[in-house]
Order: C-alpha cells, then sequence, then structure tokens
C-alpha cells in the first residue's frame, strides 16, 4: 500500500527573471521525468499482482492508552487475526529482467506488525521521521502497538494480549539468532575450509570460564586429502618359462596429506597444527598449543608441541626445535620457567668458497672420543707432546724407526660366545681368531724393583700418571727386559694347567691383568695403526665390560726388532685347555682412574666431521670462557 502526495507552493512576492526562466523550465521538466519513471514503476508491479497501482483504502487510527478498546477497525484487528497480520505475502516477478532492475517491494498489512520487520518495501531504511511504539496496559495486560508518522498513524494500531505477544517475541527472537548463525557459516564457508563456533553456556561463574576465559570455542579447518588408487602389473619371459606364471599383478598405492586447524578455546587457549605428509623433515609439521593466563594467574604460560627455550643466563643456553611442554610460572615476585622435551633440529652453516666446503663447528673440551684410541707403550704417551712440537712436520724418537706389526685383541660378547672359523668379523665371510690370554699391564714396561733413574721403585705398577710425570718424554721404549717377568714365569702364566696368583706374585692389583678369551681384530677392518707415534683407532667406541690387549713388534734404529707379547701367536681352538697367549694389556674391565692403564687411554683426539680435510685450509680456534664473562682467546 503506498500513498503519494506532490505539492508545489510558490510565493506569491518571488518575481521571476527572464535569465531564470531556462532553468525553471529544466526543473520542471526534470520532476515531470521522475514521477513518470515512479509511475511506470508501480504500474508494472500492480500488473504483475492483478492490483490497482494506487490503494483503494486509507484509514487512521488512535492508539488506546486508557484501557478502551479500539473501535471498528482496531476491534477486528485482534489475537484472531494476528497470524494474517504478521504473515508476508511477497510475490515474486515472473521475469529475470523484471527481479534484476524492478524488485518487488514487499507488500505489507495496513496494521502495525507486533514485531518490529526485518525487511522493508523496496528495502529502504526508514528516517528518523517514522516513529514505532509499543504501549503496555498493565490494568489488563494488553499491548498496543502503533506506528507513526509527524505524530499521525501510518498504520491501523494493532492491540494483543501478554501470552500472544510473548510468543510471537520469542518466535520473532529464535528467526533473528538462526539467522545470524546463518550469516556467520556464510562467511565462514567465504573463507574456505571448515568452522566450528560454540557458545559454551554457564555464564563467567562456570569452570569453563575460570580455566579458558571467554565461554566460546572457535575452531577452522583447513587441509586436503589426496588419495592414489592403482596396480602394478609385471611380466618377465625367463619367469614365465621356468614357473609358468604369466606375471604378477601388485596394488600400487598413494596417499598424501594437507591439514593445518587453528583456533581459540576461550581467550586462553591457542591452537595451530600443520602437518603435511610432503614435508621433507619430522620437525616441519607444526604442533602448538599455548596456554596463556591473565596477569594475576599463577599459571602464565603454558606451551605444548613445538616449543621455544630462551634464557637470560649464558650458562644454560636455549634451545630452538624443541618438541615437548614448557611452563611459565609466577609466584608473587618469582618467576619459574620448566622444560621437559626433545630436541628435533639443530641450526649448522655451509659456506662453499672455490669450490670447496666451509663448515664451522663448535666442540668442547670433554667431548673427546673416549675409549676409541689406545697408546701401545707409556713411552709413546709422554712422547706425544714432543712429538708434535713442530706444527710443520712429526718428530719421531731417534730410537724408533717405526712400528712394523700390531695385533689386536678384544675381549667381547663374540670372544665369550667362542665364535670360531667361519664367523668373520659382524657375520662377513671370513674366519675369526679367538685364543685364550692372560695381559699383563706392566708387559715390557719397568716394574717392580726397577734401576730407572727417577722412575718409581713400583714402575708402572705405582699408576700410569705417577710414572708418567718422574720420567717426562725420556720414558724408554717397551722391551721385554724391562718388565718383572722371567722366561719361566711367562711359560708358568702360558700354561692353562698351572695355578698362579698374580696378585700375590706378581703385586698385579685389580685392572692391572685379565685372562680372558680375546678374538683378534682385523687391520684396516676394525682399526688403524699410527706406527711411528704407536698408537690405535678402533672404528667403534668400547663398552664398559670389554677388554683390549695388543701384542707388536717395532724396529729400533739400530735395526734390531723387539717384540712385545705373543705377536703371531694366536690359535682358532677358543679352548681354555690348550696354553694362553701372552699380550700387553691396555685397557681393564670397567676401568677407573686408579688404575695404571688409565693413561693409556687417549683424550685428546676430536672428531669434527666432513671428508677430504685440508691442512692449508683448516683453521682452529682456542676460546676460553670464564663463567659469567664472555670468551676469550688468552688465559688470565
Amino acid at each position: 500500500m503506498l500513498a503519494g502526495v506532490c505539492c508545489v507552493a510558490v510565493p506569491r512576492s518571488v518575481r521571476v527573471s527572464p535569465a531564470s526562466e531556462p532553468l525553471r523550465l529544466l526543473a520542471l521538466l526534470g520532476s515531470v521525468a521522475v514521477l513518470g519513471f515512479l509511475w511506470l514503476v508501480l504500474h508494472a508491479h500492480s500488473a504483475a499482482a492483478n492490483e490497482a497501482p494506487w490503494p483503494r483504502v486509507f484509514t487512521t487510527a488512535v492508539a488506546d492508552t486508557d484501557s478502551v478498546a479500539v473501535p471498528n477497525v482496531a476491534d477486528s484487528l485482534r489475537a484472531d487475526s494476528l497470524g494474517a497480520l504478521a504473515s508476508d505475502t511477497t510475490e515474486t516477478d515472473t521475469t529475470r529482467r523484471a527481479r534484476l532492475y524492478f524488485p518487488a517491494p514487499r507488500r505489507e498489512g495496513i496494521g502495525a506488525p507486533l514485531v518490529d520487520r526485518n525487511t522493508r518495501p523496496y528495502q529502504f531504511d526508514l528516517g528518523a521521521y517514522w516513529r514505532r511504539e509499543v504501549l503496555l496496559d498493565s490494568t489488563d495486560f494488553r499491548y498496543t502497538v502503533t506506528e507513526q508518522v509527524a505524530g499521525q498513524d501510518v498504520r491501523v494500531p494493532v492491540e494483543t494480549d501478554l501470552p500472544t505477544y510473548r510468543d510471537l517475541r520469542l518466535r520473532s527472537s529464535v528467526t533473528e539468532g538462526f539467522r545470524e548463525l546463518a550469516a556467520r557459516r556464510s562467511q565462514q564457508r567465504r573463507r574456505g575450509g571448515l568452522g566450528i563456533t560454540i557458545d559454551i553456556p554457564g555464564g563467567s561463574q562456570s569452570t569453563f570460564s575460570t580455566i579458558f576465559g571467554k565461554n566460546e570455542v572457535d575452531l577452522r579447518v583447513n587441509g586436503q586429502a589426496n588419495i592414489d588408487l592403482g596396480f602394478d602389473y609385471q611380466t618377465n619371459e625367463l619367469d614365465q618359462a621356468v614357473t609358468g606364471r604369466s606375471g604378477s599383478l601388485n596394488p600400487d598405492f598413494g596417499q598424501e596429506l594437507s591439514l593445518g586447524i587453528t583456533g581459540t578455546i576461550g581467550d586462553k587457549l591457542r591452537i595451530n597444527v600443520n602437518y603435511d605428509t610432503q614435508n621433507q623433515f619430522d620437525f616441519e609439521n607444526q604442533v602448538s598449543l599455548v596456554y596463556e593466563g591473565y596477569a594475576d594467574d599463577i599459571i602464565q604460560r603454558v606451551e605444548a608441541g613445538n616449543v621455544f627455550l630462551q634464557t637470560p643466563s649464558e650458562l644454560i643456553r636455549g634451545g630452538q626445535r624443541l618438541f615437548g611442554l614448557r611452563t611459565d610460572l609466577q609466584f608473587g615476585g618469582l618467576n619459574v620457567t620448566a622444560v621437559a622435551s626433545q630436541q628435533d633440529a639443530e641450526s649448522d652453516a655451509l659456506v662453499i668458497e672455490g669450490g670447496s666446503q666451509t663448515t664451522t663447528f663448535d666442540i668442547q673440551p670433554y667431548e673427546y672420543e673416549n675409549n676409541t684410541h689406545f697408546f701401545l707403550a707409556y713411552h709413546f704417551y709422554n712422547w706425544w707432546d714432543r712429538g708434535h712440537s713442530n706444527p710443520t712436520s712429526r718428530t719421531i724418537n731417534a730410537d724408533l724407526q717405526r712400528i712394523t706389526g700390531v695385533e689386536v685383541w678384544l675381549h667381547d660378547n663374540a670372544a665369550i660366545n667362542g665364535t670360531t672359523a667361519g664367523g668373520g668379523v659382524g657375520g662377513a665371510p671370513g674366519a675369526e681368531t679367538i685364543s685364550y690370554a692372560t695381559a699383563l699391564v706392566d708387559l715390557a714396561e719397568p716394574g717392580p724393583g726397577n734401576t730407572i733413574l727417577n722412575a718409581p721403585q713400583e714402575g708402572v705398577l705405582a699408576g700410569g700418571e705417577a710414572y708418567l710425570a718422574a720420567l717426562g718424554s725420556g720414558a724408554p721404549l717397551p722391551d721385554s727386559t724391562l718388565d718383572q717377568y722371567s722366561t719361566q714365569e711367562l711359560a708358568l702364566l702360558r700354561d692353562s694347567s698351572s695355578t698362579v696368583n698374580l696378585e700375590a706374585d706378581f703385586g698385579l692389583g685389580q685392572g692391572d691383568s685379565e685372562t680372558r678369551a680375546f678374538r683378534k681384530l682385523e687391520e684396516g677392518v676394525d682399526y688403524t695403526l699410527d706406527e711411528y707415534l704407536g698408537y690405535v683407532s678402533l672404528r667403534r667406541a668400547l663398552t664398559e665390560n670389554e677388554v683390549i690387549a695388543v701384542s707388536y713388534q717395532y724396529l729400533r734404529a739400530d735395526g734390531s726388532v723387539v717384540t712385545v707379547g705373543d705377536f703371531g701367536q694366536g690359535s682358532t681352538s677358543g679352548s681354555t685347555n690348550g696354553d694362553r697367549i701372552i699380550l700387553k694389556l691396555l685397557r681393564g674391565n670397567t676401568p677407573t682412574p686408579s688404575d695404571a692403564s688409565w693413561a693409556l687411554t687417549m683424550r685428546n683426539i676430536y672428531r669434527v666431521g666432513g671428508r677430504s680435510l685440508q691442512a692449508d685450509a683448516f683453521e682452529l680456534n682456542l676460546f676460553y670462557e670464564p663463567n659469567g664473562s664472555t670468551p676469550q682467546t688468552t688465559l688470565p
């Protein structure tokens, strides 16, 4: 229903000059054109609705505020006809062009609606001049709804009772709530992925609000999954001729998954998951749960998944790419940070200069290779510093030409089980030599009662450090004339049927000798030898219960050959009833610093990694780092 009034007032005292005639004519033509266009629009709509373009009835009424029923028209618009007044009878145009350019206005009843409308005719917003009032008659509990413009009713006032008005308001609120949810879902679909938003009931006093703050759960899930399914059919003419089978059919599956989850639970917990099966490394898959408390909470922050640790102290270094759990707590003025995690990755730098690779590494003094490198005698321990006194070349003892051969014997599980020919090292083809032996730490070394100047009377049995400190680089080369064992005593030790008390007869304490089954290692496969500085390097580090002993030969400057231990006399029987061999003990079972053999284990070799190291391109910097100070290149 549309009513229109057009009024033109011309003041009598206004004179129109000839110059303003064209302007007045243009204004008049424009007004006529606008009115004609509006008449065409209304006529087209009325023809589609089978109604006249102009309203047939226009009725006004006065609102009742004194418990007096509205006469005539208002009486006919009570609760029994509310459904017809509240319902919409919008009809759509039958042509697409008319709907696009001339949207059909919403048809409304002549009475004021009990609940406010969501849409307006022609989708125009009403101005401040339009006033809608809902008046309550408290004596009769009835509502009267009016709509006025400039103080005049433009719709018939409508009256209803309290239950009816309450039901209509409830239905309107529910409908409006669904509209808001639909708008949110539509916005989520435009952003892509799947969105979940849940309002948790309970208010600010609920347990959920106490833990997570805001009563809302908002999650966003994005990702894709690709699954490839196929079959692989293979034929082989040779296999077909032998077996008679024409071919084989095997399934071929492939799966790719990319998943991302972001969202919040309340306003304290944030979720961020980024997982992709196409990532090359595991640490690229990010899983992060972050809980942040309020300023006055004890729990300030909790991180689970990929965490980061940064400490203000230089003594404890922080870590990146950690996977685990981190908590930040505050107790008044005390702040506590705790991390339980594993390090997934570490950063490294790679520099290419002139076609070669340059790598910077950082090694602490205690990160040496332990239980891997061993001196063949105490002389080589004391000669080490003197042998490296000239950085350009090694200095060799004038009385030593070179070590001509060495046999390394290891007591491990394979030796205990008595592995014989055909086993090989690590299961490789070949034969292992298993022998029963007695290994002595002071073999070919000064023993008790020695006459060497400045040497302790107990010889090396006084403790490797004491003996080495007393002799310095003048410690003699190993020789069978230096130890305490005579030819008859060594023969007695070789006889497995004899009973010898090494502690009572020779003064050997725990860790100074070992009588066990040993297996012979292979040079170049299990170990390497430095024939001038006198040490062997194993391919792997020994465990606590493993024992290593050697026998070797070296050539003096005068051409004489010196043999230490029973070199080249091992057997393959592995029997404890046969003769034992005599070996030089380098490391006993579970050694301690008080053992004489402790100094024979080298603790000054570090592994830097890499291959094809060039001596002229190798740069070594040593830093001294006092507690709480920056590293420096000089000692105080």
